[in-house]
């Protein structure tokens, strides 16, 4: 039997009210079936700020779509990973929290007399119907092959999506609490996919993936390469203070260094003569040196000539030779160029990108920039003990 509790959460949500004749619930004079027994909600978990079932082996972690693949199943000796449609819990999960923010979904009628078709009762099965109507989401399910699940769990839920985002194309979000009523909209991923991805081994920076997805799930090709280059801003100040630090603690430490003498200290200070120690493309080139695996960039370069071929729009002396001894330098010139080209909308600045007049352009130095900034993810991340 239905409880009063949820025919109010159905009404509320759906917008129809649920009506009963005799024995039967229906929605649009559709029969709706219910299970014997429902899921408990108190199962429902918010810990971190992420919505999820848990049990000693399982784990569901509520997702928002950002596009509509599903990969198979990923497995190692100790866990499994998949997408899922939602489950039965996660569904009431769902009614319950609309229903408090009052929160109304659109039913697609067409999908439900789908199933009707496929119905020999010609009944819908409430969760079916709620699946329906909830559609934007799906669950990501982690299940431990050896007793309990290990408890850097959402570290590796985090690490996953990342995975299937860069080789896959697939774009996904842990929903958060808060974030129920939010809507986004997707673009297919517009460049190279590889075809598999394995369970995760790396905890990535949490911040710069959110700019990674951003940049993935944009239409607009300035914000695109704009926000693939915040992931790249994200560490180059720190990166080039640690520099400088280590550069006068090296002299400091000298034991020929004497405090005594002046002459010792204008060591110090000669760091600081130089104009550009705080320059913003000098902090991005000490983290491009210090990041980017060169053999993967000689790889990434021999699959995409036209950058080994042509210099970026405007941007003169930008063309990336594989046998350049500075072929670092000249990354750093021709991503910045780019970036001041689309920042930098002063009258009569020759250098600069007109947005929808230059999109093509832009769109041809986007595959680089990405290269660059999950190269920056990778390289910056730490192991996953699990």
């Amino acid at each position: 039997m239905i409880s009063q509790e949820i025919f109010n959460d159905l009404t509320i949500v759906l917008g129809y009210k649920i009506t009963k004749k005799e024995e039967d619930y229906f929605f649009h004079e559709i029969k709706l079936t219910f299970p014997k027994e429902f899921p408990l909600l108190d199962i429902a978990s918010d810990r971190d700020k992420y919505i999820f079932y848990e049990n000693e082996n399982s784990c569901e972690f509520l997702l928002k779509k950002l596009d509509y693949g599903f990969d198979g199943l990923v497995e190692d000796a100790k866990i499994s990973i998949s997408f899922s449609e939602l489950s039965d819990g996660l569904c009431l999960y769902l009614l319950n929290e609309f229903s408090k923010q009052k929160i109304r979904v659109f039913m697609p009628s067409i999908k439900i007399h789908r199933i009707l078709d496929r119905s020999e009762e010609k009944s819908v099965y409430l969760f079916d119907l709620l699946r329906i109507a909830f559609s934007e989401y799906c669950a990501l399910v982690i299940k431990a092959k050896e007793k309990t699940l290990p408890i850097n769990i959402i570290d590796i839920a985090k690490s996953h999506l990342f995975n299937c985002s860069m080789f896959l194309g697939y774009n996904y979000c842990l929903v958060e609490k808060g974030d129920l009523a939010s809507s986004s909209k997707s673009s297919p991923d517009r460049f190279t996919r590889r075809a598999k991805v394995e369970t995760p081994h790396k905890k990535y920076n949490e911040e710069m993936v959110q700019y990674y997805i951003e940049a993935k799930i944009t239409r607009v090709p300035k914000i695109q390469f704009l926000s693939f280059f915040n992931v790249l801003e994200y560490y180059a100040d720190e990166l080039n203070e640690d520099k400088i630090c280590g550069q006068i603690q090296n002299i400091v430490t000298d034991p020929y260094f004497k405090q005594s003498k002046v002459k010792e200290y204008r060591k110090v200070s000669k760091i600081f003569d130089n104009k550009n120690i705080f320059d913003d493309g000098q902090m991005l080139l000490t983290l491009l040196n210090s990041y980017i695996d060169k053999e993967k960039l000689l790889e990434f370069l021999g699959e995409n000539p036209f950058y080994t071929e042509s210099s970026a729009y405007k941007i003169k002396e930008t063309i990336l030779k594989p046998e350049d001894g500075n072929l670092i330098a000249k990354v750093k010139k021709r991503i910045y160029g780019v970036r001041n080209a689309l920042v930098h909308s002063k009258e009569g600045n020759s250098v600069k990108y007109t947005p929808l007049k230059d999109d093509l352009h832009i769109k041809e130095e986007i595959p680089l920039i990405k290269f660059l900034a999950e190269q920056i993810i990778i390289n910056s991340s730490t192991i996953i003990d699990y």
